[in-house]
Protein backbone atom coordinates (compact mmCIF):
# COMPACT_ATOMS: atom_id res chain seq x y z
CA UNK A 1 0.00 0.00 0.00
CA UNK A 2 2.94 2.22 1.28
CA UNK A 3 4.41 1.59 -2.38
CA UNK A 4 1.42 2.71 -4.60
CA UNK A 5 0.95 5.73 -2.36
CA UNK A 6 4.60 6.28 -3.16
CA UNK A 7 4.33 5.85 -6.70
CA UNK A 8 0.64 7.72 -7.22
CA UNK A 9 2.93 10.66 -5.53
CA UNK A 10 6.17 10.35 -7.51
CA UNK A 11 3.48 10.21 -10.58
CA UNK A 12 1.76 13.39 -9.51
CA UNK A 13 4.94 15.41 -8.97
CA UNK A 14 5.91 14.11 -12.74
CA UNK A 15 2.42 15.49 -14.32
CA UNK A 16 3.46 18.75 -12.49
CA UNK A 17 6.43 19.16 -14.24
CA UNK A 18 5.37 18.63 -17.71
CA UNK A 19 6.58 21.33 -20.07
CA UNK A 20 3.48 23.01 -21.24
CA UNK A 21 2.26 22.39 -24.66
CA UNK A 22 3.79 24.84 -28.19
CA UNK A 23 1.63 27.67 -29.03
CA UNK A 24 -0.34 25.95 -31.89
CA UNK A 25 1.68 27.31 -35.42
CA UNK A 26 -0.34 29.35 -38.28
CA UNK A 27 1.33 30.88 -41.62
CA UNK A 28 0.11 32.92 -44.11
CA UNK A 29 -2.50 31.09 -46.73
CA UNK A 30 -1.79 31.04 -50.43
CA UNK A 31 -3.86 33.55 -51.39
CA UNK A 32 -2.02 35.92 -49.60
CA UNK A 33 -0.20 36.75 -52.88
CA UNK A 34 0.15 40.87 -52.53
CA UNK A 35 3.06 41.89 -49.48
CA UNK A 36 2.26 45.71 -47.60
CA UNK A 37 5.79 46.45 -45.62
CA UNK A 38 4.03 47.52 -42.27
CA UNK A 39 4.98 50.48 -40.69
CA UNK A 40 7.92 51.03 -39.53
CA UNK A 41 9.22 48.15 -41.38
CA UNK A 42 9.14 46.10 -38.65
CA UNK A 43 7.20 43.66 -40.78
CA UNK A 44 5.41 42.61 -43.59
CA UNK A 45 1.06 41.50 -44.47
CA UNK A 46 0.79 39.77 -47.30
CA UNK A 47 -2.59 40.07 -47.83
CA UNK A 48 -5.24 38.78 -51.00
CA UNK A 49 -5.70 41.69 -53.35
CA UNK A 50 -9.36 40.81 -53.73
CA UNK A 51 -10.61 40.99 -50.36
CA UNK A 52 -8.39 43.86 -48.90
CA UNK A 53 -7.65 47.44 -49.99
CA UNK A 54 -4.40 49.17 -48.14
CA UNK A 55 -5.32 53.01 -47.85
CA UNK A 56 -3.08 55.60 -46.16
CA UNK A 57 -3.57 56.29 -42.72
CA UNK A 58 -1.54 59.68 -42.88
CA UNK A 59 0.76 57.85 -39.68
CA UNK A 60 4.09 56.75 -39.90
CA UNK A 61 2.93 54.48 -37.39
CA UNK A 62 -0.34 52.90 -38.46
CA UNK A 63 -1.75 51.07 -41.69
CA UNK A 64 -5.45 50.70 -42.26
CA UNK A 65 -6.78 48.03 -44.71
CA UNK A 66 -10.16 48.19 -45.86
CA UNK A 67 -12.35 44.59 -46.78
CA UNK A 68 -13.73 44.43 -50.50
CA UNK A 69 -17.21 44.60 -48.85
CA UNK A 70 -16.69 47.37 -46.61
CA UNK A 71 -18.35 45.63 -43.51
CA UNK A 72 -14.72 45.06 -42.04
CA UNK A 73 -10.92 46.94 -41.55
CA UNK A 74 -7.74 46.37 -39.97
CA UNK A 75 -5.36 48.31 -38.55
CA UNK A 76 -1.94 47.65 -38.02
CA UNK A 77 0.29 49.78 -35.39
CA UNK A 78 3.83 49.79 -34.54
CA UNK A 79 6.19 51.02 -32.33
CA UNK A 80 9.92 51.26 -31.49
CA UNK A 81 9.66 50.36 -27.95
CA UNK A 82 9.98 46.81 -26.94
CA UNK A 83 6.69 45.91 -24.64
CA UNK A 84 5.49 42.09 -24.31
CA UNK A 85 2.17 41.48 -25.94
CA UNK A 86 0.74 40.82 -22.36
CA UNK A 87 1.38 44.65 -21.25
CA UNK A 88 -0.25 45.98 -24.80
CA UNK A 89 -3.21 43.96 -24.48
CA UNK A 90 -4.02 45.51 -21.07
CA UNK A 91 -3.05 49.20 -22.90
CA UNK A 92 -5.17 47.82 -25.71
CA UNK A 93 -8.21 47.22 -23.53
CA UNK A 94 -7.89 50.31 -21.06
CA UNK A 95 -8.12 52.94 -24.60
CA UNK A 96 -11.36 50.10 -25.34
CA UNK A 97 -12.61 50.83 -22.17
CA UNK A 98 -13.34 54.38 -22.68
CA UNK A 99 -15.75 53.55 -25.49
CA UNK A 100 -16.98 50.87 -23.63
CA UNK A 101 -15.96 50.36 -19.99
CA UNK A 102 -17.30 46.62 -20.12
CA UNK A 103 -15.44 46.07 -23.28
CA UNK A 104 -13.76 42.55 -22.78
CA UNK A 105 -11.12 39.81 -23.53
CA UNK A 106 -13.76 36.66 -25.25
CA UNK A 107 -10.75 35.04 -26.30
CA UNK A 108 -6.74 34.47 -25.84
CA UNK A 109 -4.22 32.31 -27.07
CA UNK A 110 -0.57 32.14 -27.37
CA UNK A 111 0.70 31.24 -31.19
CA UNK A 112 3.23 30.80 -33.59
CA UNK A 113 2.90 32.91 -36.72
CA UNK A 114 5.06 32.43 -39.52
CA UNK A 115 8.01 31.50 -36.89
CA UNK A 116 7.11 34.87 -34.76
CA UNK A 117 5.28 34.27 -31.14
CA UNK A 118 2.39 36.08 -31.09
CA UNK A 119 -0.42 36.74 -28.27
CA UNK A 120 -3.78 36.18 -30.58
CA UNK A 121 -7.15 37.78 -28.74
CA UNK A 122 -10.41 38.60 -29.63
CA UNK A 123 -12.07 41.61 -27.92
CA UNK A 124 -15.73 42.64 -27.42
CA UNK A 125 -17.20 45.74 -27.30
CA UNK A 126 -20.38 47.79 -27.33
CA UNK A 127 -22.32 44.45 -25.87
CA UNK A 128 -24.70 46.45 -24.20
CA UNK A 129 -25.51 48.65 -27.10
CA UNK A 130 -26.56 45.41 -29.15
CA UNK A 131 -24.22 46.51 -31.54
CA UNK A 132 -21.31 44.89 -30.18
CA UNK A 133 -18.01 44.81 -32.29
CA UNK A 134 -15.42 42.20 -32.21
CA UNK A 135 -11.29 43.29 -32.07
CA UNK A 136 -9.64 40.05 -33.67
CA UNK A 137 -6.31 39.94 -33.68
CA UNK A 138 -2.09 39.40 -33.03
CA UNK A 139 -0.28 41.47 -30.32
CA UNK A 140 3.92 41.12 -31.13
CA UNK A 141 6.51 42.40 -28.98
CA UNK A 142 9.98 42.06 -28.85
CA UNK A 143 12.80 43.67 -26.80
CA UNK A 144 12.97 47.05 -29.40
CA UNK A 145 9.90 46.98 -30.69
CA UNK A 146 5.75 45.97 -30.65
CA UNK A 147 3.53 45.21 -33.77
CA UNK A 148 -0.30 45.04 -33.23
CA UNK A 149 -2.39 43.96 -36.21
CA UNK A 150 -6.13 44.24 -35.57
CA UNK A 151 -9.57 43.53 -37.32
CA UNK A 152 -12.31 45.22 -36.52
CA UNK A 153 -15.90 44.07 -37.52
CA UNK A 154 -19.56 44.00 -36.15
CA UNK A 155 -20.05 40.75 -34.00
CA UNK A 156 -22.77 40.16 -36.52
CA UNK A 157 -20.78 39.99 -39.42
CA UNK A 158 -18.13 37.54 -38.24
CA UNK A 159 -19.79 34.01 -39.18
CA UNK A 160 -19.56 35.62 -43.25
CA UNK A 161 -16.12 37.55 -42.49
CA UNK A 162 -13.97 34.79 -39.91
CA UNK A 163 -12.36 33.68 -43.28
CA UNK A 164 -11.07 36.78 -44.61
CA UNK A 165 -10.38 38.22 -41.18
CA UNK A 166 -7.97 35.12 -40.27
CA UNK A 167 -6.92 34.82 -43.64
CA UNK A 168 -5.62 38.48 -43.37
CA UNK A 169 -3.87 38.27 -39.91
CA UNK A 170 -2.10 34.98 -40.69
CA UNK A 171 -0.39 36.93 -42.98
CA UNK A 172 1.54 38.94 -40.87
CA UNK A 173 5.20 38.28 -40.86
CA UNK A 174 7.90 39.93 -38.82
CA UNK A 175 10.95 41.20 -40.16
CA UNK A 176 14.12 39.78 -38.05
CA UNK A 177 15.58 42.48 -35.70
CA UNK A 178 18.04 44.91 -37.24
CA UNK A 179 21.44 42.98 -37.01
CA UNK A 180 20.35 39.93 -35.91
CA UNK A 181 18.02 36.53 -35.90
CA UNK A 182 14.43 36.24 -34.47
Amino acid sequence: MRKLALLLAVAALAAAQEAPAPPAEYAKDAEATQPRPGPLGFSTLWMNPLEWTWVNSGRDDTEIYFHHEGSAQARMISKAEGKPPKEQLEETLERLRKIDPEARVSFEEDRKLNGAPMLCVQIVVGEKDDKPVVYYGYLYGDDTRTVQLFTIAAQAYLPALYVDLTSLLNGLQIAPPQGGVQ
